[in-house]
């Protein structure tokens, strides 16, 4: 009999907080449809480096994030630019934001949690 993961898809297209270097982001999953249509427009390569792949995975699977702060120490509010520029830049985090996005435990519903911590 087919099974499948009891995936909220709620978390799936609006995303799960994870911590980085002590900032968080809400990270999205990376099956939205809003990355799969973006990166299956035929522009891009595929590579994680190329640059309308970047330009989704900011748009598209980092939602939001809290506690990011400028060298003024001012809270940075979420932009397309600042995710871009984080994910160009920032050593690690584009791994951490794709293998974060790719982690379906992170997704799936709280019943399926709650049942998992009760074994």
């Amino acid at each position: 009999m087919l099974k499948i993961e009891p995936i909220d898809f709620k978390k799936l297209n609006g995303g799960v907080w994870a911590e980085f270097d002590g900032v968080e982001f809400l990270v999205a999953q990376s099956t939205n449809m809003g990355f799969i249509a973006a990166i299956s427009d035929g522009s891009s390569d595929g590579s994680p480096r190329s640059s309308s792949v970047i330009i989704a995975i900011a748009e598209n699977i980092i939602m939001d994030w809290r506690g990011l702060t400028n060298t003024l120490d001012e809270q940075t509010d979420y932009s397309r630019d600042t995710a871009v520029h984080l994910l160009l830049n920032v050593d690690g985090f584009r791994e951490f934001v794709m293998a974060t996005s790719k982690d379906l435990d992170r997704y799936r519903t709280d019943k399926a949690i709650a049942i998992e911590k009760k074994q």
